[in-house]
């Protein structure tokens, strides 16, 4: 066995030996090209860290990353991936996957994203996957959603921006029947140039939300520009039957030169078994919001759509348009 060898057999046991004893552990990585990412200033992989136990994994990124290869975090209770700015530390995966399932905790800070899939997902139990954060994150060029969520129970994104994504800028999908409730907040964010074909029949060229829980959506100083989708250009959302309670509060926000043939800058949905959706108790509510140059054939601005036999009382729309 030549020294190098040895050199990175005894990194790995350190390592190991580290998070035996705290169940923590921190590392930068720094490299062009994944997964031969040196990490920690040694010679260990982010691979080689991915394929091992640790609970807690901590990572700082110094560098814009090539991702050769899909990476998968699963089963973690915390993941934290950190970098210095978006403009100069974070992935460039080249279609590739990223993958988090089943993680606790997870956080993303001052990274970017670029032509990356991102799913964060947990299939049935919301206390897995159940809190994500992203601050100053850029997630860009994805030839397709540029980030999706499923069954994430609580959704924290600031002054992040979604830009260019071929399909959707984000994706929350919570098909999850149980008395839960789930949350996504969205403050200070952009979503800019995402989806494509207006004729299609795909949902929120910006955000496309499909729900089948409780749920709640706060949206603030939030911008959506120039999306486009056959449903909702800006936001397209979707309430399922089994969706009973909803608190969906859009505040300060600016839709504009968003284009759909249902809804230019918001479309809402309500589908399945008949039921009756109060809104003396469940809200939506759009309040100092703009409205400017969206387009669609049906409902340019927004459309709001029932379907036969579904039942909606106490129901009021007072949006404020501009132009």
């Amino acid at each position: 066995m030549n020294s190098a060898n040895l050199l990175f057999i005894i990194i790995i046991l350190a390592l190991i030996i580290n998070t035996f004893q705290s169940g923590i552990i921190h590392i930068c990585c720094i490299g062009n090209t994944s997964p031969n990412i040196t990490c920690s200033g040694e010679n260990a992989t982010l691979e080689d860290i991915l394929q091992t136990t640790y609970r807690n994994l901590h990572i700082c990124l110094r560098s814009q990353v090539s991702v050769s290869k899909n990476l998968d975090f699963l089963n973690r209770t915390e993941v934290i991936l950190e970098g210095t700015s978006a403009k100069n530390d974070g992935f460039r995966c080249s279609g590739h996957l990223i993958h988090f399932y089943r993680i606790a905790k997870l956080e993303l800070t001052n990274i970017s994203m670029a032509n990356c899939h991102i799913i964060c997902k947990q299939f049935f139990k919301p206390s897995y996957n159940s809190n994500v954060y992203l601050s100053n994150v850029e997630v860009i060029k994805s030839n397709g959603i540029g980030i999706k969520f499923e069954n994430v129970k609580n959704i924290t994104i600031e002054s992040t921006k979604f830009i260019n994504n071929s399909e959707s800028g984000m994706k929350v999908m919570l098909t999850n029947i149980s008395v839960e409730s789930y949350s996504v907040i969205l403050d200070n964010c952009c979503f800019k140039d995402n989806g494509r074909d207006v004729d299609s029949d795909k949902y929120g060229g910006g955000v496309n939300i499909n729900v089948a829980a409780n749920f709640s959506l706060a949206v603030t100083n939030t911008e959506f520009d120039s999306n486009r989708a056959g449903y909702g250009g800006g936001i397209g959302i979707i309430y399922n039957y089994f969706t009973s309670y909803i608190q969906h509060n859009f505040l300060n926000c600016t839709f504009k030169n968003n284009t759909a043939t249902h809804g230019g800058g918001l479309y809402i949905e309500f589908v399945g078994q008949p039921l009756c959706f109060n809104f003396s108790t469940n809200t939506i509510v759009y309040n100092s919001c703009k409205w400017i140059l969206n387009s669609g054939i049906y409902g340019s601005a927004v459309m709001i759509k029932s379907q036969t036999g579904q039942h909606i009382t106490n129901y009021q729309v007072m949006p404020m348009f501009r132009r």
